[in-house]
């Protein structure tokens, strides 16, 4: 959602035109809040499932993740020169919420799979 946030001032940017800080500035809320609520539950839905004995090390497997996350959004930002700031943002925007749309309507045999854990 935080990307569509963007894709406004990144047309702007794109003519030439100034955008104003409040862009960026609700972005960086949205993404906080975001960071806010899925850590928690993550980690909490980690130490729920995780075999005995093995807790610790699935918890310390997050920051990796986070960090092959981070790279990985470095190098899509390669798309800028295609696709140019708006249409980056929109593009990425629209491939977040199809992969949420995805997990939700996996969401169901996720639980399945998952009952024998719970």
């Amino acid at each position: 959602m935080s990307f569509l946030v963007l894709a406004a001032p990144g047309f702007a940017a794109q003519d030439g035109r100034s955008s104003a800080l409040g862009w960026v500035q609700l972005t960086f809320l949205i993404l906080t809040w975001a960071k806010l609520f899925i850590v928690p539950i993550a980690l909490s839905t980690t130490t729920e499932i995780s075999p005995p004995g093995l807790t610790g090390l699935l918890l310390s497997l997050w920051y990796p993740a986070s960090a092959f996350g981070g790279a990985l959004g470095g190098q899509t930002a390669r798309l800028v020169e295609a696709l140019g700031y708006g249409g980056f943002f929109l593009v990425s925007g629209a491939m977040v919420i199809l992969i949420g749309l995805a997990f939700l309507g996996l969401r169901r045999r996720w639980s399945e799979l998952l009952a024998p854990f719970r």
